[in-house]
């Protein structure tokens, strides 16, 4: 009987001995399998984390950029707008020098030289508009045209020089320094990147 018991013995031993082997390998393999599952959980939130640092960076990217592009766009603005108080400041000063220019003897010559120039037409029925202090030149388009021209004041001519109209002949003529300037500032403002953006 002992020989059984020595044997039953032998053969728990060998099952407990099994159950312990089982029991380690289901523990290992429960021990690897959570470390792949936690690797994966890793792995997926690194990936998240990743996705989502990208997602953020591009928008402060957009954010940074736009803000930029804004700035920008108010420096070219205010540049733009400094540019044109500047063009209007270069023009008022010009403006005033030649209203100062009118008071001279080079001045009345110009008038005669646009006399000369519109006289090259028929005067007859011509319309002259000059500024009111002009009224000094009155005489000398009369005796071009013989009298048989109309001199009138216009509000309009600023600085001073001629127009001549004829309704007749549809010719009009603009010997102003105020055209002469105006023509100046637009090819000013056309070649030299003034204006609006």
């Amino acid at each position: 009987m002992l020989n059984e018991i020595e044997k039953t013995n032998n053969f728990l031993n060998a099952i407990n001995k099994y159950a312990e082997e089982q029991r380690t390998k289901i523990r290992r393999e429960g021990k690897n399998f959570k470390e792949k599952e936690l690797e994966e959980a890793e792995r997926e939130a690194l990936k998240e984390a990743y996705s989502l640092i990208q997602k953020e960076m591009a928008t402060v990217r957009s954010e940074v950029e736009n803000e930029i592009s804004k700035e920008e766009l108010a420096g070219r603005r205010e540049i733009s707008k400094l540019k044109e108080n500047i063009c209007e400041d270069i023009f008022k000063l010009a403006k005033n020098a030649l209203i100062r220019f009118t008071e001279t003897d080079e001045y009345f010559q110009i008038i005669v030289d646009s006399l000369k120039k519109i006289s090259e037409f028929n005067l007859s029925e011509t319309l002259f508009l000059l500024k009111a202090k002009d009224r000094r030149f009155f005489q000398n388009i009369k005796d071009l045209s013989h009298g048989k021209c109309e001199i009138e004041v216009s509000e309009k001519i600023e600085i001073g020089g001629i127009i001549a109209f004829n309704s007749k002949l549809n010719i009009f003529i603009d010997e102003t320094l105020d055209a002469k300037l105006e023509r100046e500032k637009k090819w000013f403002i056309a070649n030299c990147g003034i204006g609006s953006i």
